[in-house]
């Protein structure tokens, strides 16, 4: 049965913030990307309850500069940008571009696609969810996160409301195009946290 911990980006972004931090959620319009990074840094997910990722995901830690300069639209170079805008080709990402352009139709999931490759997925992999918009010659978006605990068992994670355990794939899917639907999103982009973090080495 699915279980959710919750977890509100509002209650910090309500919170008076160090000034880069609010500098950044008022480009972004929020904090979700670097909070979904710490996560990822820290390998947060599915590791304790909801006072846990609130221990873990303050003001304070988001601000580290590991954290604060690891945004998406940091990392890659405007190139890949341009690249991914015009032709839908994301770095890193962990479908085929013929896949890519299977896996999104309008606010819904071509699920045969989306399955074939989260059972390719190594049990413990966590992988960065960003649903798109494209709008007026540039991105916006909103971040997610998926870890597979098992065969067929997801940890779904969204800043705006936290964990949900025990998914198993459509449950999943059913809930990334809930929030496709919600954001206006047209297209997702799935990347390898372990990937994801190697560029923030460079």
């Amino acid at each position: 049965m699915p279980v959710n911990i919750e977890f509100n980006q509002q209650e910090l972004l309500k919170r008076t913030l160090p000034p880069r931090l609010e500098t950044l959620a008022k480009r972004y319009d929020g904090l979700c990307e670097l909070i979904c990074n710490r996560i990822l840094m820290k390998d947060l997910l599915g590791k304790g309850d909801a006072q846990y990722l609130k221990e873990k995901l303050t003001p304070a830690k988001l601000n580290k500069d590991k954290v604060a300069r690891s945004h998406m639209l940091h990392v890659y170079s405007l190139i890949q940008k341009i690249v991914a805008f015009l032709f839908r080709v994301y770095p890193d990402n962990i479908f085929s571009y013929r896949d890519q352009l299977r896996l999104v139709n309008k606010s819904f999931i071509n699920h045969m696609v989306l399955f074939k490759k989260l059972d390719e997925l190594e049990t413990g992999t966590t992988v960065k969810v960003e649903l798109f918009t494209r709008k007026f010659l540039t991105f916006y978006g909103h971040s997610t996160l998926i870890k597979k605990v098992a065969h067929n068992e997801f940890i779904f994670f969204d800043p705006n409301d936290g964990e949900h355990h025990h998914l198993f794939k459509y449950s999943l899917a059913e809930l990334i195009e809930k929030r496709m639907r919600l954001h206006g999103a047209n297209d997702l982009f799935f990347v390898k946290g372990s990937c994801y973090l190697k560029r923030l080495k460079r």
